[in-house]
């Protein structure tokens, strides 16, 4: 039985510094642009657009770039 508790794969989840923005007043453009290192002027004025990566993912970046 796999148990999602066991340590023995366990990998660490990457986190961006920073605190999240507010859900009731969320900033023009990018929600990560003040903690993102790769932010460009692009994402502090609009919201990202849509790149579908499979049927269940996607990104919303404008510094996307999909790997082949």
């Amino acid at each position: 039985t796999l148990r999602m508790d066991t340590k023995k794969d366990r990998k660490e989840l990457y986190c961006i510094e920073g605190t999240p923005p507010g859900i009731i007043a969320p900033p023009g453009g990018c929600p990560f642009a003040k903690r993102c290192a790769m932010v460009k002027p692009v994402c502090w004025k609009s919201f990202p657009i849509e790149h579908k990566e499979t049927d269940t993912q996607i990104v919303y970046c404008w510094q996307y770039k999909k790997e082949d």
